[in-house]
């Protein structure tokens, strides 16, 4: 029987695309040891039961690494690093993609580190229609006239879409 044991280091990190747009998933791949580096970085979609990305530097760095993609995941899958953040884009994101995600970092030296993202795809509204204090529906966008300090409703409503919920 095999068992893994892997330790999440602190709590999840957020992130929030629009759907169609690019989400960025951080991972921390700074080497806990100064004479330390990364030997591989592979990204999970919790739920998936085979990695989604990867890149082994073992034999390179990063520019030069082997990267390697899920076959779902081929065309929209990129990484890159910038100081001591890699950086896992996800390219023309759909409401699929909203998930979490996990960053292992497996090191020449030091043990391996994982770390958890919160993926929420944001779908935006089909249509909004504004209505006045009456429930009529206001069709060219313009209110009023109104006089100076009077008080009015309106209300928006907003019709399809998906947003972020605060938790």
């Amino acid at each position: 029987m095999l068992f893994f044991l892997f330790v999440i280091t602190g709590p999840p990190v957020m992130a929030e695309s629009i759907q169609g747009t690019i989400a960025r998933l951080p991972c921390n791949v700074t080497p806990p040891l100064l004479d330390d580096r990364v030997a591989l970085v592979i990204w999970y979609k919790v739920g998936s039961k085979t990695p989604i990305y990867s890149v082994d530097t073992r034999e390179s760095n990063f520019s030069h690494g082997t990267h390697w993609s899920d076959e779902a995941y081929r065309e929209r899958l990129s990484f890159t690093l910038e100081g001591r953040t890699g950086t896992l884009a996800i390219k023309t994101t759909h409401q699929e993609d909203t998930g979490e995600y996990r960053c292992r970092v497996d090191f020449q030296k030091s043990p391996t580190r994982n770390s958890k993202v919160n993926l929420t795809v944001i779908i935006p509204p089909e249509s909004i229609i504004i209505l006045d204090s009456k429930g009529a529906t206001i069709k060219d966008h313009t209110l009023g006239p109104y006089n100076e300090g009077a008080m009015i409703n309106i209300t928006c409503v907003a019709i399809g879409g998906k947003f972020r919920t605060s938790t």
